[in-house]
C-alpha cells in the first residue's frame, strides 16, 4: 500500500509482505521507526522526540488503532491471528 498518512512532515507507511507483530513505519529526514500497532512500542529505529510524541499521540486513538489492525492484517493475510 505504501504511504497512508502524514503528521506535520512524518510519513506512515504500511506495507505487503510484512512480519508480526503488526506494525507501522514512521519516516521523518533520514530517520526511519518501526512502531507496534498496539501499544505504541518502538522495535526498530529512531525518530526525533518531537516527531515520535507525534506519532505516538495518533496511534493512542483506540479507532487509529483498529483501523491499522484491520489494514495491516487485509495487507497481510497470513499474519491474521
Amino acid at each position: 500500500m505504501g504511504k497512508i498518512y502524514v503528521i506535520k512532515g512524518v510519513s506512515i507507511y504500511l506495507y505487503y509482505r510484512e512480519h508480526n507483530p503488526p506494525h507501522i513505519h514512521a519516516f521523518y529526514a533520514e530517520f526511519e521507526v518501526l512502531i507496534r500497532i498496539s501499544n505504541g512500542e518502538i522495535l526498530w529505529g529512531y525518530l526525533p522526540k518531537s516527531q515520535i510524541r507525534l506519532v505516538k499521540q495518533w496511534l493512542s486513538d483506540p479507532e487509529v488503532k483498529r483501523k491499522l489492525t484491520i489494514m495491516f492484517h487485509e495487507m497481510n493475510p497470513h499474519l491474521r491471528p
